[in-house]
């Protein structure tokens, strides 16, 4: 019967090193013979004894492209700070149907700009022209969820869940609702997974330099 060491897949070297212990062994050699054997093994293959002792599970997860932690909801990106939205269970699907899924909603903060996606809807505006930002929540789910705009002021929402968010007020109002840009919006709401610390990130880096309008 086959032991669990024997059933499991080998690595790129012990083959060659499997030959050369047998090749060993065959001609009635020590043992020492055969160590001698396995560094011939290794030079061949271009690796050292080291490369055998590495860890396993760390190895089947480099060449599985697992990571070995979860994913955070924030990380760095090359292109800035980049924040995902906090989904509710109970509004995924019909989010889902308007494009908006987890992996298409983020927003990203870079040295110089705060951009939002929302599946099909875009909103970008110079940090600079941030005037306040603050946590805010919770939301009543008719006027949260989805992409809504506000019918007494034109504030812009991006709502995946009731909890909470940030809203971010402007100098100059952005465009976001359509493409054309027909409607300014003086604020935008987003309920992103860490609201405390895009806030908290927002009015830092807000305060770089003087306002300046949207392109």
């Amino acid at each position: 019967m086959s032991t669990p060491d024997e059933n499991r897949e080998k690595t790129g070297t012990e083959p060659l090193l499997d030959a050369a212990m047998a090749e060993a062994q065959d001609a009635g050699e020590p043992r020492t013979t055969g160590r001698r054997a396995m560094e011939e093994a290794l030079e061949r293959s271009g690796q050292t004894y080291e490369d055998l002792t590495r860890d396993e599970d760390a190895d089947r997860r480099a060449h599985s492209g697992r990571r070995s932690e979860p994913e955070d909801a924030t990380s760095v990106e090359p292109d800035g700070e980049r924040y995902g939205f906090a989904f509710d269970d109970l509004f995924r699907l019909p989010l889902s149907l308007m494009g908006v899924r987890p992996e298409s909603c983020h927003l990203t903060i870079s040295s110089q700009d705060l951009t939002v996606r929302f599946g099909p809807w875009v909103v970008r505006s110079p940090l600079s022209n941030v005037a306040a930002a603050e946590v805010t929540g919770p939301y009543s789910a008719i006027k949260a969820i989805g992409m809504h705009v506000s019918l007494a002021d034109r504030g812009l929402t991006f709502g995946t869940t009731t909890e909470r968010g940030v809203c971010v007020r402007f100098h100059q109002p952005i465009r976001g609702a359509d493409p054309v840009g027909l409607i300014r919006h003086p604020g935008l709401t987003v309920t992103v997974d860490d609201a405390a610390t895009v806030a908290t990130r927002l009015r830092e880096l807000s305060d770089a330099g003087p306002a300046r309008a949207e392109p």
